[in-house]
C-alpha cells in the first residue's frame, strides 16, 4: 500500500501510541456505549454506536445480567447500571453495562473488533509494520516533548487530551471501581485476550491477588 510504501522510506518517521490494554478498554466503553455516543442532545436512534454493538449487546446479556447482579441493578437510583455517573451525554436501561459489554469481548473473535477496544497487537500491525518510534499514553507529554524534539517539531506538536472521562479520579481508582464487577476468570481471560499488547508494550496489571505479566 502507498502507507507501507511511505513507511519504508529511510527517513520515515512513523509513530505508534499505545495505551494500557485495560485503560484503553474501558475508556472505550466509557465513551462509545455507557453513555449516549454523540452531542448532549443525542437519541439512541442515532446513536451509531449504539444500533452497531449496545442494543446488540444488551439482547443478549441482560438477563444475565440480572441474574447476576439484582433487578434494581439497572435502576436509575443505580445509574442504570453504571459504578460512576456518565459525564457527556446521559444514560438508560436501554445502554449496556460493563459486564455486560465484558461478556461480549470474551465471546467474540478480537479480529471482529471496533478499531476502538481491537488489541493493539492485532490493528496496528506492529509485527510488520516498521514503527520508528512507540509512546506511552501514561508518559505522553514527556515522551512527546522528546519525539518533537527529534522531529525538530517543537512548536508545532503540543499535548492535548479529547474526550477525557476520568471525573479527576486517579485511573487506578476507576479501574477498580469497574473490575470490581468482574470476577477473577472474566479478568484472566480479558487479559489471555489482550496479552500481546501487555507483553509487547511492558504493561502490567495487579487487582487484588491476581498479578497479569508480572514475575512471581
Amino acid at each position: 500500500s502507498n502507507i507501507r510504501h511511505m513507511a519504508s522510506l529511510e527517513d520515515a518517521k512513523v509513530l505508534l501510541i499505545v495505551r494500557h490494554p485495560f485503560d484503553r478498554l474501558l475508556s472505550a466503553f466509557r465513551d462509545k456505549l455507557e453513555q449516549c455516543h454523540g452531542p448532549q442532545s443525542c437519541m439512541l436512534s442515532n446513536d451509531w454506536y449504539y444500533k452497531k454493538y449496545g442494543k446488540q449487546i444488551v439482547s443478549q446479556y441482560r438477563k444475565k445480567a440480572i441474574n447476576r447482579f439484582g433487578d434494581d441493578f439497572f435502576a436509575e437510583r443505580s445509574n442504570f447500571g453504571s459504578p460512576l455517573p456518565v459525564m457527556r451525554t446521559w444514560r438508560s436501561e436501554s445502554l449496556p453495562s460493563w459486564w455486560e459489554f465484558v461478556q461480549y469481548i470474551l465471546h467474540t473473535s478480537p479480529s471482529s473488533y471496533d478499531e476502538h477496544w481491537k488489541p493493539a497487537s492485532l490493528y496496528c500491525s506492529v509485527c510488520s509494520f516498521p514503527y520508528n518510534y512507540i509512546l506511552h499514553f501514561e508518559n505522553i507529554q514527556q515522551e512527546e516533548k522528546f519525539f518533537a524534539q527529534e522531529m525538530s517539531a517543537s512548536d508545532l506538536i503540543h499535548p492535548r487530551w479529547e474526550n477525557r472521562n476520568d471525573e479527576g479520579l486517579a485511573k487506578e481508582e476507576i479501574l477498580g471501581t469497574y473490575f470490581n464487577m468482574l470476577d477473577d476468570k472474566d479478568i484472566t481471560a480479558l487479559y489471555k485476550i489482550y496479552e500481546d499488547d501487555f507483553k509487547m508494550f511492558g504493561y502490567k496489571f495487579e487487582y487484588k491477588h491476581l498479578r497479569l505479566n508480572l514475575k512471581s
